[in-house]
């Protein structure tokens, strides 16, 4: 028997192997192998406290995130219900919205102005 041919042999009996390892698993699959478990409320809870605890460590703190976010110290809880025909929908409050917006034009039109100073200062050196 050649080289070419014990390597074309060996190939197919692992093939084979391992076809008939994946036959058996599947068939240990649908007897029943892995389920998923329902948490209770109180698991949910924790895993939601945890999970907002990583990410205000990973955000530079509760004041960080906010600044981030844009939310002011007033927090996320003043939300307004608004019953629709079909189901509820979460809104922020009008106010909210539109004193963001007031915010970021300022601070656009800083910036605009900064740059413009920067640029006359750049041209007159």
């Amino acid at each position: 028997m050649t080289h070419v041919e014990s390597q074309y042999k060996l190939r197919n009996e692992a093939v084979s192997a391992f076809k008939s390892l994946a036959d058996e698993s599947d068939e240990e699959d649908a007897e029943g192998g892995l389920v998923k478990r329902e948490k209770e409320e109180e698991e949910v809870d924790l895993d939601d406290e945890e999970y907002r605890r990583f990410l205000l460590e990973m955000g530079g703190g509760e004041d960080e995130v906010r600044k981030i976010l844009g939310i002011g110290e007033s927090g996320i809880h003043n939300v307004r219900v608004e019953e629709d025909e079909d189901d509820e929908v979460d809104q922020p409050m009008e106010a909210e919205v539109a004193e963001g917006k007031k915010k970021k034009k300022v601070k656009s039109e800083k910036s605009k102005e900064k740059k413009a100073k920067q640029d006359d200062d750049f041209l007159m050196e």
